[in-house]
């Protein structure tokens, strides 16, 4: 299937779940604009966030975004600390 085709089936797919797909691709981020535009529970929106951060910090290693983001989503410092705590702890699990 050409390139071309296989975007406009993605497109026009109705099974097409934007938020699913986010989350799948590892998109954090943007999966959390979209949990709030489609108004999810306040929980699992925070989930995403704070997933967020977590890649940013952790894995892209990029601190000054880390921090961007903990303040655009209104995240005490002492809460983000624990959130990257529980998340070193359960990488050294693994």
């Amino acid at each position: 299937m050409p390139k071309q085709q296989a975007f406009f089936k993605g497109a026009f797919d109705i099974d097409y779940n934007p938020l699913k797909t986010e989350i799948e691709r590892g998109h954090y981020r943007k999966a959390a604009l979209i949990a709030e535009r489609i108004g999810l529970p306040e929980e699992d929106i925070a989930d995403l966030r704070y997933r967020a951060i977590q890649q940013m910090s952790a894995i892209y290693r990029n601190t000054h975004g880390a921090k961007s983001l903990a303040r655009q989503y209104g995240f005490s410092k002492e809460k983000v600390k624990k959130v990257l705590e529980k998340f070193d702890d359960e990488r050294k699990k693994e």
